[in-house]
């Protein structure tokens, strides 16, 4: 149960890394389009 446990917690953590640079982008773009 331990092991699953953190097995989910680092697919969390993995999909935080990976979700805050694109959500960074996104607002970038919008940011950019919105003020062209």
């Amino acid at each position: 149960a331990i092991g699953d446990h953190w097995g989910t917690a680092v697919i969390f953590v993995a999909m935080g890394v990976l979700l805050l640079p694109a959500v960074a982008v996104g607002l970038l773009l919008r940011r950019e389009s919105a003020a062209v």
